[in-house]
């Protein structure tokens, strides 16, 4: 069996690139089937205000619940993860997601992504809500991207030092890495200015 783990159904253009089609519920099942993919993980999508583009605002699904209710439809094919901001419920490292976990378990929900808010990883409250997701075995899909304000991902350093320091703090709940932070850790010789994007030169032994 092939699991596409990530996958949206929205509105990813931005104003410079109008003439893509946005990703319906019907387009991705097609996609799945023309690729051989027996199975997609659905990440709802944006759940910061660092993802928001400006055409998904006009979609009919542009908020996390709708998108996960059009999915909901083709269980067979899709699997739901919930997605959050660990910003929410108060801005707080002691913020209780655990209502909303519950809502989205409740929603047939396998676990939470992609996160993705432009503050640290090891930001005390996105530590909090690895916590909080792995006491309830949801595991975590993150974007993450290099140091600079109005990043979107998770942000760290080059070889991720930061990411290290909650891997170690957080054991109990599992972490599924992605995006250009994570993916441009893969060859030697990475530079804080090179880690948010992905690499464009051949990599490197290491």
């Amino acid at each position: 069996m092939i699991v596409d783990i990530h996958t949206h159904i929205s509105d990813l253009r931005s104003p410079g690139s109008m003439d893509r089609m946005p990703l319906s519920v019907d387009a991705l099942l097609q996609r799945l089937d023309d690729e051989g993919i027996d199975q997609a993980v659905v990440l709802p999508w944006p759940a910061c205000p660092e993802a928001v583009t400006l055409p998904a605002l006009f979609l009919p699904n542009p908020d996390i619940v709708s998108q996960l209710q059009l999915a909901s439809a083709h269980p067979d094919r899709l699997i739901l993860f919930g997605n959050l901001d660990p910003r929410w419920a108060g801005n707080s490292p002691n913020a209780d997601f655990t209502p909303l976990l519950e809502r989205f378990i409740e929603m047939g929900c396998r676990g939470i992504g992609e996160l993705a808010a432009g503050i640290p990883i090891d930001d005390p409250r996105v530590v909090n809500v690895f916590r909080q997701c792995g006491a309830m075995g949801l595991p975590v899909l993150i974007e993450t991207a290099g140091p600079g304000l109005g990043r979107y991902g998770l942000i760290d350093e080059a070889h991720a030092p930061r990411l290290e320091r909650v891997l170690g703090l957080v054991p109990e709940v599992i972490i599924i890495g992605h995006g250009p932070g994570f993916w441009a850790e893969i060859g030697e010789g990475l530079t804080d200015e090179a880690k948010s994007g992905y690499p464009s030169e051949p990599i490197g032994a290491g």
